[in-house]
């Protein structure tokens, strides 16, 4: 039972309707991920909005998802820690970012 209240002794939080609910409240205006390359985008569209970070790029495990491996090997490449791919041009990431 809700307590109809503004907080305290609710069990809100325990409700899967309720936080499924809130949770569908909380990102329907939120726009899905774009992928890009930073290189045919000017600086001020890097942005995250729900994270108001200027600069942001997400990645999980790259055994995830496909954009995830090439995350991995740009930042593995920026860091001198691998070889950039010899495929990786600008234009073949461009590509991949728009598909």
């Amino acid at each position: 039972a809700r307590d109809g209240g503004g907080g305290g002794g609710g069990d809100d939080d325990d409700d899967p309707y309720f936080n499924t609910l809130m949770r569908i409240l909380a990102t329907r205006c939120m726009t899905p991920a774009q992928y890009f390359c930073s290189g045919e985008l000017a600086p001020q569209h890097w942005h995250h909005y729900g994270l108001a970070a200027p600069i942001y790029t997400h990645f999980t495990s790259p055994i995830r998802r496909y954009a995830d491996v090439v995350v991995h090997r740009l930042l593995a490449a920026a860091l001198d820690a691998a070889p950039l791919p010899t495929a990786y041009t600008r234009s073949h990431l461009n590509d991949l970012c728009t598909n």
